[in-house]
């Protein structure tokens, strides 16, 4: 969002430079990527994330600005002269896709090129001057973030506007001369015969504004986000307008955009202007948010005075009151807001307008509980390290297994460990079951840095077995086994050696380290 420095002091009066006014909205969580000094303006540049359409306008800007800086907000004025005629004729088909559309009638416009003033301020805001209708709804959609759209009057069939679906509609050939293939749930703004505009989005080649243009109907109105999105993403066409309704537009903001940009045309265009056609079936229903004072210290971790949050919430438009006993306030959520949704939204507009650097620095009060270590963590934690210390290198495995490496291992069919459980969905064919042993990824272990030129090794690893049971769970048990691969020509031995006694040296020491004093080996080892 580019914003105008002179535009928002036009909103809010006061002194502070760019720089100043950047550092401003960055304390409040605004991120002002760059400054951009013009002949006689600057412009900033603020990254808005998604959930800040408020601040996609001059307005939202200036309102923040208001709020950190404790200054009034300057509301535009708007005066219009007496309606004449009837008020354009407008049904909505749709209306969970289009809860609100407004449109008035202006006759005898006379269409050229805008005042200087004009064309530059939407010029530094990167919008193409186009002719003074156009260029004053882009104005008003800066200024008050709410999109609007003017039609040639003339040239919609009927004189009036049906919103629906594009139904068998096929084809749409919008305003960048592009022609847009439609699917049949998308939001179009109709005449009496066809498809005048996308909903949200662009507006329609056929009845654009041009310099015969004499009437024109304009559009104010507010589109369901999701589905704005959806055309927009299905098109791939994303606008100045579908960008901002996707994100979720002020609802309460359609008839005084409409009122401030039939202002702007009425003195740089001139013409009569008819009453307003609003059609709202369902007014917006404001969320209510209790909050206690109490949580709004606790969270933010210093004491704010009631008077304090009342001023920081007016200062951003969020109307409050304070509950009877005075243990809470009772906010309530505006429309150009759908960000705040519980107390702890609101705890957060109260902690970034007071100052995130006006927060203590506490360190957080704990109290320390000994714990006992756990049994089974403290055992092998234990055989870990007199594995370790014996010079042996843990290794993780995953816990898949091949069925047919059990054939390998020559085990008996009576053997515990051929009762494994299959994986419905395996990630290899080859690793369908959970494994019962932990052998044979030890030795794929070996397998693999004997084949890199390794000749001796010592791995081991802990972990956990699968058995089948007949239960729908299996069995699980912690189990322990090593490997030991010594090279038979290494200088280190000068009589045959036998890794046998390594092994059964390992053992022992474990067995005396566990207090085990009852124990024999056999070596069934085939030599």
């Amino acid at each position: 969002m580019k914003a105008s420095l002179k535009w928002l002091k036009e909103h809010v009066s006061f002194s502070q430079t760019a720089a100043e006014t950047a550092n401003a909205l960055t304390m409040a969580g605004l991120e002002v990527e760059n400054i951009e000094k013009t002949e006689d303006d600057h412009i900033l540049e603020i990254n808005v994330t998604p959930n800040r359409p408020d601040c996609l306008s001059i307005t939202g800007i200036a309102r923040e600005l208001s709020a950190i800086l404790r200054l009034p907000l300057k509301e535009n004025i708007i005066t219009l002269n007496k309606a004449e005629g009837h008020s354009p004729s407008i049904d909505i088909i749709d209306n969970s896709l289009c809860p609100r559309y407004s449109s008035r009638i202006i006759y005898g416009v006379k269409v050229g090129t805008s005042p200087e003033w004009l064309s530059k301020r939407i010029e530094s805001h990167g919008f193409r001057p186009v002719n003074n209708i156009v260029d004053i709804t882009n104005y008003v959609l800066l200024e008050m973030g709410q999109p609007l759209h003017a039609f040639d009057l003339d040239r919609l069939a009927g004189g009036r506007i049906v919103v629906r679906t594009a139904g068998p509609e096929k084809k749409l050939l919008t305003l960048d001369k592009q022609e847009r293939v439609l699917s049949h749930d998308m939001l179009l703004i109709w005449d009496s015969e066809k498809p005048v505009a996308i909903a949200g989005v662009m507006g329609g080649l056929n009845t654009e504004v041009s310099s015969s243009t004499v009437n024109i109907l304009l559009e104010s109105a507010y589109f369901l986000p999701a589905s704005i999105r959806r055309t927009s993403k299905s098109l791939g066409l994303s606008t100045e307008a579908s960008y901002r309704f996707e994100r979720g537009a002020d609802i309460n903001m359609v008839v005084p955009a409409l009122d401030r940009v039939t202002q702007l045309i009425l003195d740089i265009s001139g013409g009569k202007t008819t009453g307003i056609t609003d059609i709202y079936p369902a007014p917006f229903t404001p969320r209510y948010i209790p909050v206690s004072f109490k949580k709004i210290d606790d969270i933010i971790g210093t004491s704010i005075q009631p008077s304090k949050v009342q001023e920081i919430l007016n200062g951003l438009g969020i109307h409050n009151e304070i509950e009877g006993k005075g243990g809470g306030i009772t906010v309530t959520a505006p429309g150009f807001r759908p960000d705040i949704q519980m107390d702890v939204d609101v705890v957060e507009e109260i902690a970034r307008i007071f100052g995130y650097n006006n927060i203590p620095s506490k360190l957080p009060r704990a109290e320390m509980q000994y714990v006992r270590e756990n049994a089974n963590w403290k055992l092998i934690k234990s055989v870990r390290n007199l594995m370790i210390n014996s010079g042996y290198t843990e290794a993780v495995n995953f816990s898949f297994l091949n069925p047919s490496v059990l054939d390998s291992l020559k085990l008996p069919p009576e053997d515990v460990r051929r009762n494994f459980v299959k994986i419905r969905n395996p990630l290899k064919k080859e690793e369908e079951a959970l494994r019962t042993t932990l052998v044979p990824a030890l030795l794929e272990n070996a397998r693999l840095n004997v084949s890199h030129g390794e000749r001796s090794l010592r791995f081991f690893e802990i972990s956990k077995v699968f058995l089948n049971t007949g239960w729908p769970q299996p069995a699980e048990a912690l189990k322990m086994a090593a490997v030991c691969l010594d090279d038979k020509n290494d200088s280190l031995w000068r009589h045959k050696h036998n890794s046998f006694f390594d092994l059964k040296g390992i053992l022992e020491n474990l067995f005396l380290q566990m207090k085990i004093t009852t124990f024999s080996f056999e070596n069934d080892l085939t030599q």
